[in-house]
């Protein structure tokens, strides 16, 4: 099912958009392989326990990677970040 992306999850999200930005800088040039970060979010009307929210989350991760990597897949929405798509969205 989809649901309205909250302001908190839409920071969460922006959050992790931040640190993957982030990580990119630092390891440039460095001896670090290249590699990419894949993100799944679960809220926690996903699931009624952790483990169920780990489950929602781990689903949403696995689609970020098949989408083609490097992406932040939020469970229960259509949106799915090719890195910056989250600076578009509306915050509320």
């Amino acid at each position: 099912h989809l649901f309205q992306l909250t302001t908190a999850v839409l920071l969460a999200a922006k959050a992790l958009q931040r640190v993957r930005d982030a990580l990119t800088i630092r390891l440039a040039g460095s001896e670090v392989p290249a590699f990419t970060c894949s993100y799944g979010m679960a809220s926690s009307r996903d699931g009624q326990s952790l483990d169920e929210m780990l489950l929602v989350a781990d689903r949403a991760l696995h689609q970020a990677k098949d989408a083609g990597r490097d992406r932040i897949v939020i469970a229960g929405s259509a949106v799915s970040d090719p890195l910056d798509e989250f600076d578009d969205l509306p915050l509320g």
